[in-house]
């Protein structure tokens, strides 16, 4: 994926058309790693990238499956 394209750039540019408001985010791919770190309330899943690379946020819930 080319640098200037992420998904925290694609999350900034709907809250700054939109407002903000509350941010919920799932991911569990490296991919996913920036826009869950923009997120209020973060979830990622065990397994994934995210798990092996042992990701983790104070926003963030770790389900069980």
């Amino acid at each position: 994926m080319p640098a200037p394209i992420t998904k925290e750039a694609a999350v900034d540019e709907v809250r700054r058309r939109n407002g903000s408001g509350l941010l919920v985010a799932a991911g569990h791919s490296r991919l996913d790693a920036g826009f869950l770190g923009l997120a209020d309330i973060a979830i990622r899943p065990p397994p994934g990238e995210l798990d092996s690379d042992a990701f983790t946020l104070p926003n963030l819930t770790v389900t069980s499956a």
